[in-house]
């Protein structure tokens, strides 16, 4: 990194990924954040009756936690910088057809392994906050990692971010110069749909 990929730098406003689950509308940013893993998951929960099993029951949590699984192992394989997701866009994960396809994957009665992928270990603290107008601000501090890169530029602690990256050459989320990896960051918000 340089200071001229710094100085280069522009933040971008984004539009973010919506989808209605039950009576809720729920925003995530789009990638190269994992928020869309939240959105796959829940995508694939609606095809089963969450509601006929207790809220922290053993049955509800295993639907969940295979969803979840499902969705980190799309999520490793295709999700990175939006302008290198070429092959895989983040409406195709997203896809009603798609989730229901994937959920039949899964097993009620059993954990399986859906393909490798481990996310990575983080150190994140976050806030929302939201008034009665609808005003929201949302807060992210993670250095990723314990202590982030080790590395402190005039009292700022740099975070490794760039860690998330992969090296297998034609992979969406191979390192390059002025990409952004693979994040797992996932601000997020939501609203009752009766509210809309």
């Amino acid at each position: 990194m340089r200071a001229a990929d710094l100085a280069a730098h522009e933040s971008d406003w984004v539009k973010t990924l919506t989808m209605d689950y039950r009576d809720f509308t729920l925003h995530e940013i789009p990638p190269n954040g994992q928020g869309i893993v939240a959105l796959m998951a829940l995508g694939m929960l609606e095809s089963f009756d969450l509601r006929s099993h207790p809220v922290d029951g053993a049955d509800s949590v295993h639907l969940q936690i295979e969803a979840v699984k499902l969705a980190f192992a799309d999520a490793r394989a295709y999700v990175a910088d939006i302008d290198y997701m070429k092959d895989v866009s983040p409406a195709s994960l997203l896809n009603k057809d798609y989730l229901k396809s994937r959920a039949k994957l899964i097993d009620p009665r059993r954990a399986q392994s859906f393909g490798p992928g481990r996310p990575p270990q983080g150190g994140t603290v976050y806030l929302a906050a939201a008034d009665a107008s609808g005003m929201m601000v949302s807060m992210i501090q993670s250095n990723f990692m314990g202590f982030g890169s080790g590395v402190v530029v005039e009292g700022i602690s740099l975070q490794n971010r760039g860690a998330t990256f992969v090296v297998k050459p034609g992979h969406p989320n191979c390192v390059g110069p002025s990409k952004r990896p693979y994040q797992t960051i996932i601000p997020a918000s939501s609203r009752a749909t009766a509210d809309r």
